[in-house]
Parts: structure tokens; sequence; C-alpha cells
């Protein structure tokens, strides 16, 4: 008889701060740790609901690009606003102060309302903005340069010199790497990442 996998909601609350570079697999390892019971935030999502629905975040935005940054609904165009950003430090950190406060106060509710088990936050930012201070472990997903290139490359369409940017954007994944309590290294298939989760699931867990 297969080993029934515990779900991840039973036990005292964790909070697990989930981050890695572009092109990492957090996302994908978030998915796999939900999948094992987690329940998750991802900051991502917040910045999206905010944007989509948050009337007063869209008017900051709006004034602070401009209304070429708006698409067809009125509201930012996340794709615009990326671009704009990951060439423009100070529009970077303008952005970064109307939208860190929100996905602050988001997860301080989930967290107050957090009661067993695992919660794992996913913050791209999680040791630039402090984010780390908020939670009882901090867990990166870390993969090789080589296959970080080559992700982008094929998910998203960038060339080298895009790349480069973006990921010059954020803390180097070594240091944080250097910082993180857990480490996840992700430089195989979907199939090798779930197995590194439950392996680190088992480490935990004991």
């Amino acid at each position: 008889m297969p080993k029934v996998k515990a779900p991840l909601r039973s036990g005292p609350p964790v909070v697990v701060g989930l981050t890695g570079g572009l092109g990492a697999g957090k996302s994908t390892a978030l998915d796999l740790l939900a999948a094992r019971g987690a329940a998750v935030l991802s900051a991502d999502a917040v910045v999206r609901t905010a944007l989509e629905r948050n009337p007063g975040v869209r008017r900051r935005v709006a004034r602070l690009f401009g209304p070429a940054v708006l698409g067809p609904s009125g509201r930012p165009d996340r794709a615009q606003v990326a671009a704009v950003v990951f060439r423009d430090a100070r529009a970077r950190s303008a952005l970064e102060r109307i939208l860190h406060p929100v996905v602050r106060r988001v997860f301080r509710k989930r967290r107050r309302a957090h009661r067993g088990g695992w919660l794992v936050f996913e913050v791209p930012l999680l040791f630039e903005a402090g984010f780390d201070r908020g939670v009882d472990k901090t867990l990166v997903v870390w993969a090789p340069a080589r296959v970080v290139r080559e992700r982008l490359a094929r998910s998203r369409g960038w060339g080298a010199a895009e790349v480069r940017r973006r990921l010059s954007a954020q803390m180097p994944p070594a240091e944080k790497r250097r910082r993180a309590d857990l480490v996840l290294v992700n430089d195989g298939t979907r199939a090798a990442l779930r197995a590194a989760v439950n392996d680190l699931i088992a480490r935990e867990m004991r």
C-alpha cells in the first residue's frame, strides 16, 4: 500500500517566504507546494488584483507612467509597465512605493488568519524589500545561470541583453541562496523539482 503524504495544513502554523530569480521556477515550486496542501499567497497575484480592481492604485500608476500604459479597459498594462521599470530604476522604485504597501497589507491579513500548517508567501523581492522579516523561514528556488537564460529565451522570447537587464534589477541569485534558510535546486524537469519539494517537506516536517 503506498505511503500517504502528509498534508501541509496540519501541525503548527509556519510561514515560509519563497523567492528566487527570474526563470528559477518560483511559480512552479509554489504550485507543487499547493498540491501538497500548503496554503499559498503570491505577491504577483496580489499586484495583478490591485491593478485590475483597486481604482486608487490604478490612478496612481497611471499618473506615474502616463496614459500610454493603460490598456483598452483603462487598467494598466502590466507588460508595458514592466518594460518601463526594468529600464528605469527610479520608476521602479516609485512603483514599488505604490504596490509594496498593498502586498504587505494582504500578507499580514492572511498571516493573522492562518491557523495551521504551512503558509507559503511567494514574492520576488523577498529580501530586497524586507518581506523576509515577516516570515518564519525563507526558501529560495535556484537554477544555474545557463538554465535560467535558456528558460527565459524559450518562455519569454528575450534576447541575451534583455535577460541581463531583467536579472540585474534583482538581487543576484547566489546572494539569495546564501541568505536563505532552505534551498530548492531546479536545474531539471518538473518531476525532478517535485521530488525535491517532497524531500524538502519530509526533512522539514520531521
